[in-house]
């Protein structure tokens, strides 16, 4: 599972981010203050630091050149009140990977996450896939939709499991139940398209979309 640190004093924001990011199924943890956070990244793994990012405050410069100085393996989101170009350029070239304005809106929080782990890997860990506005969380077996959980079924999970893991690539019918066969479940042609019908039904309550296309005739293709 994806471990994320957020490091920012207002507790308000801390409680609204923490809440819509564990909805995704991330693990979250909060640090009070800079300090507190470079403490946890010292004794254990995070894959994401969501900071708050003051320029003028040494304690937030230092932070960010302590932690590319140990050359820790994770991402680092700075949050600001100061978005100008000078206080962008400053952020990035210290060290972050990527800057957002405060207030902060969490669609645009959670499009930037995702953009993060597409430049490193396609996807962010062995459990979770992440494709547009979708991720597939498969420890959980349920799709996450910029914060909107799609509770599916075994099937289903199935389906979209095997698209979503090789996505851009074409999947005949075939492979995909040959797929299904070997985890048990026996279906027909007309079947597989059924349950996808399905998941993207479950996904237009939501206003949102499945990002898996049908190839008439030869098969499906996510992404």
């Amino acid at each position: 599972m994806l471990k994320l640190l957020i490091i920012d004093q207002s507790h308000c924001l801390q409680k609204r981010i923490h809440s819509k990011l564990v909805e995704m199924g991330l693990l979250v943890h909060i640090a009070q203050n800079h300090h507190e956070g470079l403490k946890m990244l010292l004794s254990e793994h995070y894959d994401l630091i969501i900071l708050d990012y003051d320029k003028n405050n040494p304690e937030h410069q230092g932070f960010i050149s302590s932690i590319r100085k140990l050359e820790l393996s994770v991402r680092l989101l700075a949050l600001t009140t100061e978005y100008t170009p000078e206080v962008i350029v400053s952020t990035l070239t210290s060290g972050a990977d990527d800057i957002i304005a405060k207030p902060v809106s969490f669609d645009e929080l959670y499009a930037r996450i995702q953009s993060l782990f597409r430049r490193r890997e396609s996807h962010m860990d062995d459990a979770l896939i992440l494709i547009d506005e979708c991720m597939l969380n498969k420890s959980e077996k349920c799709l996450y939709c910029q914060g909107d959980v799609i509770k599916l079924t075994k099937t289903e999970f199935l389906i979209i499991e095997f698209l979503f893991t090789d996505h851009g690539k074409l999947k005949s019918v075939e492979q995909i139940k040959a797929h299904l066969t070997n985890e048990g479940i026996s279906i027909s042609k007309n079947s597989i398209e059924a349950h996808l019908s399905t998941v993207r039904r479950k996904l237009k309550q939501v206003n949102r979309t499945l990002p898996i296309s049908n190839r008439r005739g030869l098969g499906y293709v996510a992404g």
